[in-house]
């Protein structure tokens, strides 16, 4: 339950936006359509923007692959997730870093979550996840 509550916590990261739409590296492209399938809610968008053969490591877990990452995310897609709101965010090269909090349907302060997304040739290749 713990796990799947940080997972779920993490995966709401990816919503925050990090950067601006001006001037954005195709790192950041990559990632912030990553953001706005994440947001619109679009499972199948959000999937697209890994590679087939990404890896996602969160706490300790590793996912393979779209199918296991697939698996790791199918629950963020479900109404209740938590909401968040962007502490900080970066890029260099081909890396994109965000800082996220969240705050729980009952008003419940979680701070904070880490993202780092390599991105090559238009696709996320991995993402390490550091929970709360």
């Amino acid at each position: 339950m713990t796990r799947r509550l940080a997972l779920t916590l993490a995966a709401c990261a990816l919503a925050a936006t990090p950067v601006h739409a001006q001037q954005q590296s195709p790192a950041e492209a990559v990632v912030q359509a990553h953001i706005d399938a994440y947001r619109a809610g679009d499972f199948e968008a959000f999937l697209a923007t890994f590679a087939r053969d990404a890896v996602l490591s969160y706490d300790g877990m590793m996912f393979y692959g779209r199918t296991e990452i697939r698996e790791a995310y199918h629950l963020n897609f479900q109404p209740g997730a938590p909401s968040f709101y962007l502490v900080s965010s970066g890029t260099k090269g081909n890396l994109v870093w965000l800082r996220a909090g969240y705050t729980l349907a009952d008003g419940t302060d979680i701070c904070c979550s880490d993202t780092a997304y390599a991105v090559q040739d238009g696709h996320i290749v991995r993402a390490d996840v550091a929970g709360p």
